[in-house]
Parts: C-alpha cells; sequence; structure tokens
C-alpha cells in the first residue's frame, strides 16, 4: 500500500486525506517513479531511475534506445512491462511509455529535458 502522488504531491480525496493505492495503481505508480527520476539522482538508492532523461529524439535509433532505457528501468517490478514508447510533445520533448499490468494499462509521461 502506497500514498498516491498527482503533480508531484500527495493526492488527497474529498475529506482532505491522502488516497492510498495497492494493487496494480501502486504498481503503476512506481513504475512512474522509476521512469521519470534520473537514474542515480535517488542517493538512497542510486540504482532506482531510468536513462529516459536527456535523451535526444533526433539521435538514431532514439525509439529503440527508449524503449529498452523504459525496460531496464522496470526490470525489477516484474508486474509490469512496457508496451511502446512515443514521442508526445517535442517542445518540450516528452516521452509516452504505455505499461500493462494485470491486464491493465496505462501511460506514464517522461519529460526528456
Amino acid at each position: 500500500m502506497d500514498l498516491s502522488i498527482k503533480n508531484g504531491d500527495f493526492e488527497t480525496g474529498g475529506g482532505g486525506f491522502p488516497l492510498l493505492l495497492d494493487g496494480v495503481g501502486e504498481l503503476f505508480q512506481r513504475a512512474a517513479v522509476r521512469l521519470t527520476v534520473p537514474l542515480g539522482a535517488f542517493v538512497y538508492n542510486p540504482r532506482l531511475g531510468s536513462r529516459l532523461k536527456g535523451m535526444a529524439p533526433a539521435a538514431p535509433n532514439f525509439e529503440e534506445d527508449a524503449f529498452s532505457a523504459a525496460q531496464e528501468a522496470l526490470l525489477p517490478l516484474e508486474d509490469v512491462s512496457v508496451k511502446s514508447v512515443r514521442l508526445v510533445s517535442e517542445q518540450p520533448p516528452v516521452l509516452g511509455v504505455t505499461m500493462e499490468c494485470g491486464g491493465r494499462q496505462t501511460e506514464a509521461e517522461v519529460t526528456l529535458s
């Protein structure tokens, strides 16, 4: 069980109390954190994060490299898999990563710059 995070802050319900996540929702949130945090940026766990930050969409093999980097970041989450990546926006460069878990899919957006 985890607290729901939205826009960088705890998400609250109607009574102002933090919302709780469990199951697939919790796994998707953990995956989104792993994708959006630059690899090595979290001092307490330098292996947490991804190589996506700083990738250049104009680089050769960008989509293949981004897909591989997303898969690598989610390796510790055995139940979550990367289904696809796509460039959502060019300025600023934003990558959409579609993930699947327990028969459900969601997309996390990662700002690359």
